[in-house]
């Protein structure tokens, strides 16, 4: 035994001599002064200080005193096996929060999802909103009581073993010690491995939400108008047919394989069956590329005239990204494109004309498109436009180029027979302008025509609106080169969107065509935006004009005002004059006439007179009382609010 070490068997009830015996009969050894070293009972060896010891050693209590060295490694491999439960305790409340997520996020998937009770036409639909429902879950939620009692448990055994292992490190026995550490390090191999989040992870969940939250909006906010028994879609469909003559380059436009736009019309069912067929040709071929477009109706309250269960049928079968259901709910104008995991290339062009939805589907080269009209019958001149370029089918940028070249021609035609004709006929009824009938202001013969406020009023209103027009115009330009310098891109980036084999050289083929052509097209478009800028300066200037003169006949008209107040004045006055001129007389001639007033007499001023002065003073009083009534109201019924207040704060 070390002089470290102390072995007591000590009463309570004997004496230090006695004590002092029992001590050195045991072999207790203080070796020198304070050893640090302390004993327990039955001969356990405890020490506070850092030892090595084995056999004699006790832990906790004096039941767990080792007697053998295989007794001894087995406490070892206990403490190694208890600090691998800490650890499996650690995983397991963290697996339980986990658990209480999920269950949460499924309840809320489930009674979020709007199509959670329909039948298996929109399975695909269904779907889309139980993935996407967990990015709509909110960020934290409250357990229940019973949850609740259970982490508590959880935590409850946690902390009484981590106090346990805590006990055993404070005996500073090297081997338990070591054993602890061997123990932490297994069980954080074992119970801590799990997968860890990367970066791409977080913007997948991020894209996923934008497309939950956009499902979510267009479920809350778009309205539908069920169309009536009768009511018919139309839709056009381009199909081109293989060959097996011609083998390699590009399709020709005058090329008699190429069928000629079939313009259909369907019911509402009949148009999610169309959609969703597939057209061969007399030999059961399947098409080398499909273009169908079909038109919806938009109502100015942005409802649209089919019912929701067709629309987002129409939408399945599109696979169309759902983030685009937040640009038809908020009626948006302007390119975008969406390029999902789990979803078709999706592409929208919105215009004060209609908005276009598109999907490509590389494996059998179809582009599905919606033309949700809004505000005119623009869709047979759009069809014209897309039979000039049909081509070029083999490309999703196809709707978006005859897109902006539609809008050019479109618009530009308006412009010249709307806007600037508006313009032009305000400039030559003012004389203001870059062509004027003649030097208005310069020649006095011209100052004598007037303008009616009216008329210029409603001059005023046409320009403004050309001003706006023309703003708007230029705004949707700009979108359109915008999608121009995208389809540059797409070319010079060599993008193929999955497309091999055969239809990656035709695809080829279009992209080269229509980007030949976007030169051209970006010309003319920076030409016509310069006239719009130029035509919305003459509208603003113009408008300035009209104002001024607006102002002037307002100012003629108060002039106007100003004199005949004038003439009231003067005839006042005179009435005034006239009045005072006679009252004198007046009162002198109706004093003279009293009754009460006897002139032939000596006594003239009779008994009665009193009765004149009784009844003429106080209606006279009451005659001032009345009007200062009317007039002095407000100052009045303030007057008395504070004489109230002052009255019952006083009272109190």
């Amino acid at each position: 035994m070390d002089d470290m070490t102390m072995m007591t068997n000590m009463p309570s009830t004997t004496t230090a001599t006695t004590s002092a015996t029992q001590a050195a009969s045991t072999g207790m050894s203080m070796g020198g002064g304070m050893g640090g070293g302390m004993g327990g009972g039955n001969g356990c060896r405890i020490s506070m200080l850092w030892n090595w010891n084995t056999i004699d050693s006790c832990f906790l209590s004096s039941t767990w005193r080792i007697r053998s060295a295989g007794m001894f490694a087995g406490s070892c491999i206990g403490v190694i096996l208890l600090t691998m439960s800490l650890e499996f305790l650690r995983r397991l409340v963290k697996e339980y929060d986990r658990y209480l997520i999920r269950k949460r996020t499924i309840g809320t998937a489930i009674a979020a999802s709007p199509n959670n009770s329909k039948g298996s036409s929109e399975e695909g639909h269904a779907s889309t909103s139980t993935v996407l429902a967990p990015c709509a879950t909110p960020l934290g939620f409250r357990p229940n009581v019973f949850e609740q009692a259970g982490r508590a448990l959880l935590h409850m055994v946690q902390f009484a073993v981590a106090y346990f292992i805590m006990l055993l490190a404070m005996y500073y026995n090297g081997y338990i010690i070591f054993c602890i550490f061997i123990g932490a390090y297994i069980g954080a191999f074992i119970f801590q491995w799990e997968t860890l989040g990367l970066g791409f992870k977080r913007v997948k969940g991020t894209m996923e939400g934008i497309k939950s939250l956009a499902q979510s909006f267009f479920d809350r906010e778009q309205k539908f108008l069920d169309p009536p028994r009768d009511y018919e879609y139309d839709a056009i469909e381009l199909c081109v047919f293989p060959d097996s003559t011609k083998h390699g380059g590009g399709s020709d436009p005058n090329d008699p394989k190429l069928a000629s736009p079939t313009l259909l019309s369907f019911s509402q069912e009949g148009l999610c069956a169309w959609l969703s067929s597939v057209k061969r040709d007399s030999a059961l071929r399947l098409p080398e590329a499909t273009l169908r477009l079909v038109r919806i109706r938009r109502e100015l309250d942005v409802s649209l005239v089919i019912s929701r269960a067709s629309f987002t049928q129409i939408f399945d079968l599109m696979k169309a990204d759902p983030s685009i259901k937040y640009m038809i709910c908020r009626d948006y104008d302007g390119f975008h494109e969406y390029h999902a995991d789990g979803f078709r290339l999706t592409r929208f062009m919105g215009t004060s004309l209609y908005a276009l939805v598109w999907t490509f589907d590389p494996t059998s080269m179809t582009t599905t498109a919606l033309f949700l009209d809004r505000r005119r019958q623009s869709f047979p001149k759009f069809v014209d436009v897309l039979w000039e370029f049909r081509s070029c089918i083999y490309t999703p940028s196809l709707l978006g180029f005859v897109s902006c070249y539609f809008l050019l021609l479109f618009f530009d035609h308006e412009t010249g027979g709307w806007e600037l004709e508006t313009i032009r006929h305000v400039e030559r009824q003012t004389g203001f302008g870059p062509h004027p009938t003649g030097w208005r202001g310069l020649e006095p013969l011209d100052l004598v025509e007037k303008f009616h406020i009216n008329q210029l009023t409603s001059w005023l209103q046409a320009v403004t609106e050309v001003a706006g027009n023309v703003g708007s115009r230029a705004r949707h330009q700009r979108t359109s080169l915008a999608l121009l310098e995208t389809i540059r891109e797409e070319r010079e980036n060599g993008k193929h969107y999955g497309i091999s084999g055969h239809a990656l050289g035709r695809y080829q083929d279009s992209i080269r065509a229509i980007e030949e052509a976007v030169p051209s097209v970006e010309r003319h478009m920076s030409t016509y935006i310069d006239f719009l800028v130029y035509l919305k300066d003459r509208a603003e200037r113009l408008s300035s004009v009209l104002f001024a003169l607006l102002t002037h006949e307002d100012a003629d008209a108060s002039i106007g005002l100003a004199a005949a107040s004038k003439r009231d004045s003067s005839s006042m006055k005179t009435v005034a004059i006239m009045t005072m001129a006679f009252l004198p007389a007046t009162f002198f001639a109706a004093l003279f006439a009293m009754p009460s007033l006897q002139w032939d007499r000596p006594s003239v001023v009779q008994d009665n007179f009193w009765i004149y002065w009784a009844f003429t003073v106080p209606t006279t009083v009451a005659v001032f009382l009345v009007w200062l009534l009317i007039t002095e109201r407000k100052w009045i019924c303030k007057k008395g609010a504070d004489f109230y207040g002052v009255v019952k704060k006083t009272s109190v």
